[in-house]
């Protein structure tokens, strides 16, 4: 089993398993087994199965489940226009937007959207304080490039979807210019202190 739920061993037993360490607390209710790796794979797999059919899972959640930033707290969802998928308990809290699910390269739908689409949507409904920094980091690490990341941000200003994605990419810019300035000279943020 690579999956352990309170539905699978029950939720006395999902519970000691948790507290005693046995498994490892991935989403709400799923966990992984100590011997089964915390990879980006899994996580896809994992994320894939509390989606609501015809959605695809975006933003910081997609960022997470490809290896990049801290475990989800909400879903943001993609799913195709006069659609809106409805699910009985969701796990997460969830916002669906309709603006349409990327497909895989042979024309499938993909659970979780590819991880630049996944960034520029963070970007866009997102919080910044958690997307910037999230975005810098899948940069920093190279798993994204700037190049990676513009068709989609074009693409996001274009459509008719409400976002902040024009101040967003703004701070972005600021945020990996001030990172670098710090990093090549050696300097500290400033820290500003109140007078005594």
């Amino acid at each position: 089993m690579w999956m352990v739920t309170p539905r699978s061993v029950g939720r006395v037993a999902y519970a000691r398993m948790a507290r005693d360490g046995v498994i490892r607390p991935l989403l709400p209710g799923q966990a992984l087994p100590g011997d089964i790796e915390d990879v980006p794979a899994v996580r896809r797999a994992a994320l894939a199965r509390v989606l609501p059919a015809g959605t695809q899972a975006t933003g910081l959640a997609a960022a997470w489940a490809h290896g990049v930033g801290d475990r989800p707290e909400s879903l943001e969802l993609r799913c195709h226009a006069r659609r809106r998928p409805r699910q009985a308990n969701p796990p997460l809290m969830t916002t669906c937007h309709a603006v349409g699910v990327i497909p895989a390269d042979d024309g499938t739908d993909l659970p979780v959207a590819p991880l630049p689409v996944a960034l520029v949507d963070a970007l866009r409904w997102g919080p910044l304080s958690d997307a910037v920094p999230t975005v810098a980091a899948a940069l920093d690490r190279g798993l994204v490039t700037w190049a990676d990341l513009e068709p989609w941000r074009r693409k996001a200003v274009s459509s008719r979807s409400p976002s902040n994605i024009h101040d967003a990419w703004t701070v972005l810019v600021t945020y990996r210019a001030i990172q670098r300035d710090t990093s090549t000279q050696g300097l500290r943020a400033p820290v500003t202190r109140r007078a005594s």
